[in-house]
């Protein structure tokens, strides 16, 4: 029973998510999330008032889902492909290009209807301490420098990816990914061609 019941909440997710998303992409009638109503989004969805109160409160919450998914989609992904935790920097980044660009649709509609805090914010769901991410963190900051970095880095490759995206700019996710690694790597502390300059790296 509680099986049943588990997987009509998962059909009436979905349900709505979709329906959501579908309303979204009507950028004529529906160009900001304040034209979103309870009742649009439940006819379209195929789910009553009721239903949807059941689970929400307001259709924002149905986008922050959205976005919690992706990231938990993309966790669970990662941590099949990399059961023995042995990625690197470069392939975590090169994976989460992929995913990215593989759902641009679904990323574009969070990017233009979701603030970019809020887009920023789903940053946390890729840091279960479990994650390839997670680890990855650990390795190279200790516990009181990964929120710093972890607001350094989603800040600027949001941005990045978000231009990438919305603007269309024609680069495949392997260059994209090469190029935020590029970025990290600038040695910001010493001019260019200064022969005492070292190989320092952020």
């Amino acid at each position: 029973m509680a099986d049943r019941r588990n997987q009509r909440v998962e059909v009436t997710r979905h349900m709505l998510q979709d329906g959501l998303l579908r309303l979204l992409e009507d950028r004529a009638h529906y160009p900001d999330m304040a034209h979103i109503t309870v009742t649009a989004l439940c006819r379209e969805s195929g789910v009553n008032r009721t239903t949807f109160y059941t689970h929400y409160s307001t259709p924002e919450d149905i986008l922050d889902e959205i976005s919690r998914d992706m990231a938990a989609e993309f966790v669970e992904k990662e941590k099949k492909k990399y059961p023995a935790g042995n990625q690197g920097t470069e392939a975590i980044l090169t994976d989460l290009c992929r995913y990215l660009y593989a759902n641009a649709d679904k990323m574009k509609i969070l990017i233009r209807f979701h603030r970019d805090d809020d887009v920023r914010k789903t940053f946390p769901h890729f840091m279960k301490d479990d994650s390839p991410i997670s680890q990855l963190f650990r390795s190279q900051f200790d516990e009181s420098e990964i929120p710093l970095a972890a607001t350094f880095l989603t800040a600027g490759s949001y941005a990045l990816v978000k231009s990438w995206l919305v603007d269309d700019i024609s680069k495949t996710p392997e260059e994209i990914s090469a190029l935020v690694l590029k970025i990290s790597r600038i040695n910001w502390l010493q001019p260019e061609g200064d022969p005492h300059a070292h190989n320092r790296t952020l």
